[in-house]
């Protein structure tokens, strides 16, 4: 019979914790809270909008046939997690307010279940420590961590979002108004279903999330994976574990981990999108009944998500296939910054692929940057280059030939780089934004020579980006006018890299370039001297657009190069000093 296994229930959100358990577990197997201001506003919304009474979705909770004391939560932790937020964000706000105690009474009721004796317990908890701990902190109005994750941050985020809303919706916190909302909340219709064992648990949420677009292909695959390892208990045990310490590995990137996932399905060899990866697991493992082979799976995502972000986070420190030379490791951490900084996804599931199985990892390294550089320049299919790397990743083609793939697409394609490059290509004011610019400089002046490395390199603008008022006055009659200077001055024909304790110590960034020439004149870098063959004192705007294109070519060439050497200079290591 259907209710041997499952058990619906209609109720409210008052009633709720009174039916089911008087505790609710948000456990491992669920996914990690993730709405944002546009889920919580649509709810709220709904909720004034309606009656009271409002149906708001069904919940699915593992519980017990026993008289026990929590459930978990399978289906729903997003609207349930939220709500609670919502009568913590009520209670503060009318927290003070003497008119108002026994809504502040029964808010707490709701989030608490009393002692007689200590700190209540919490109705809702989490299985996930970060989540837990900044959860607790809302609740018992404690002082959050001072150093908060992404997922801790988007809980307080959240309670912020659904504080503003109750103060739009009453900003004079009229009480009529205050009781009616609440009253609103806590009679919220939903159905639960209580199901006794976690089998039948993850074969109802398949089936309510069959059709469910909102879910992505990282739950579906964490629920079919869970529910093919449910029948042994000590198997999944240990999966959920696993699953969990998965998800506390990118708490403090949250966006990252269904990137990660299709990532690494592609390092292991075949190239898919996102709404057909589901499709694809459940295909390859699920319906060929491949238990070992999901046991595998999920052995392979939890070391490989390491690795995924070490890449990520240029945290060489955790890299054990590294070149000995401490010269080699700091350039495997430059590279790892710039690729960073290119804000592009799809080279890191061939990095896997390369890091793993071929030797030399910088010189592969600085290839598939170097690609993926250009590749941001010049017209193609990200999906081609995707299929490339899967056809690496599955053996169809080896390593010398995924590089003449990748050459090939950006071969001959200086005018469309050089158009790009110098429109997309311009200084950010603001510290910390200019990482990408700072790599790309210094190979243009290593490359020109002489090739030794700088020892702290700062960014430095030609003409100045922040004059004086005589020299203000002087660059609007060079320019034109005001607007003309500032459109100019963050272009990179107007950059260049100093030595930070020759920028600083003479001050020079300030200074126009009548004063600088003396500097630039006896500079060690022959590309820093040839600035004195730009008329930057008469013409500026012409000075800044006839190097930005000598730089374009310059750096299209460096990177082509790299390529298809593996080096960012071409004689590597011969000046370089350590």
């Amino acid at each position: 019979m259907f209710y041997s296994h499952f058990e619906p229930k209609s109720v409210n959100y008052q009633t709720f914790f009174d039916e089911a358990s008087k505790t609710q577990i948000i456990p491992a197997l669920q996914r990690i809270y993730t709405w944002e201001e546009k889920h919580i506003g649509k709810l709220f919304q709904d909720i004034i909008e309606n009656e009271q009474g409002y149906f708001i979705g069904t919940l699915v909770l593992i519980g017990s046939r026993s008289s026990a004391s929590r459930d978990e939560v399978i289906d729903g932790q997003q609207r349930l997690t939220t709500l609670s937020i919502f009568m913590i964000a009520l209670r503060d706000i009318l927290q003070n307010r003497p008119d108002c105690q026994n809504i502040v009474d029964e808010i707490n009721q709701l989030l608490l279940n009393p002692k007689l004796k200590g700190t209540p317990d919490r109705r809702l908890k989490f299985t996930n420590d970060s989540a837990d701990l900044i959860f607790e902190s809302l609740v018992l109005s404690t002082k959050p961590p001072k150093e908060v994750n992404d997922l801790q941050q988007r809980f307080l985020n959240n309670y912020d979002v659904c504080k503003d809303l109750i103060l739009e919706y009453s900003p004079q916190l009229d009480f009529g108004k205050m009781e009616e909302l609440f009253n609103k909340f806590k009679s919220l219709e939903l159905v639960y279903i209580g199901c006794y064992d976690k089998s039948s648990a993850y074969k109802l949420f398949s089936s309510l999330n069959a059709t469910a677009v909102s879910l992505a292909s990282t739950d579906l695959i964490k629920n079919s994976l869970l529910m093919t390892l449910s029948k042994n208990p000590e198997d999944l045990m240990k999966a959920e574990t696993q699953w969990l310490s998965l998800e506390e590995n990118f708490a403090n990137e949250l966006g990252l981990l269904p990137k990660f996932i299709r990532h690494q399905w592609i390092s292991r060899g075949e190239y898919t999108t996102e709404p057909s990866l589901f499709d694809k697991f459940q295909k390859k493992y699920v319906d060929a009944e491949d238990v070992k082979g999901v046991k595998e799976y999920l052995d392979g995502l939890l070391t490989d998500s390491e690795l995924y972000l070490n890449f990520r986070n240029a945290n060489i420190e955790n890299l054990e296939n590294l070149p000995p030379a401490r010269f080699d490791r700091r350039e495997v951490k430059e590279t790892l910054e710039f690729l960073s900084y290119l804000n592009v996804d799809q080279v890191y599931s061939v990095l896997l692929s390369v890091y793993k199985n071929e030797k030399k990892f910088k010189n592969n390294l600085i290839k598939l940057t170097a690609f993926q550089f250009l590749f941001k320049h010049v017209p193609g299919s990200p999906s081609k280059v995707e299929t490339v790397f899967a056809q690496y990743s599955s053996g169809a083609i080896n390593l010398e030939k995924l590089f003449a793939e990748l050459l090939k697409l950006c071969r001959n394609q200086s005018e469309n780089f050089s158009d790009s490059f110098l429109n997309k290509t311009k200084y950010r004011p603001g510290g910390g934004k200019n990482g990408d610019l700072q790599f790309l400089l210094e190979k243009f002046l290593l490359n020109a020579g002489p090739n030794k490395i700088f020892s702290k390199s700062t960014i430095e603008h030609i003409v100045p980006q922040r004059p004086v008022k005589e020299d203000r006055i002087k660059l609007k009659a060079l320019f034109g006018d005001l607007k003309q200077y500032n459109l100019f001055k963050h272009k990179i024909g107007n950059l260049t890299i100093l030595e930070k304790s020759d920028n600083s110590s003479n001050d020079y960034s300030n200074k126009m370039f009548e004063e600088k020439k003396k500097h630039f004149e006896n500079d060690l870098y022959i590309a820093n001297k040839a600035l004195l063959n730009y008329p930057f004192s008469d013409s500026p705007s012409l000075a800044i657009d006839e190097r930005g294109k000598i730089l374009a070519e310059s750096i299209y060439q460096i990177f082509l190069r790299a390529l298809q050497s593996g080096q960012w200079t071409q004689s590597q290591n011969k000046e370089l000093n350590d």
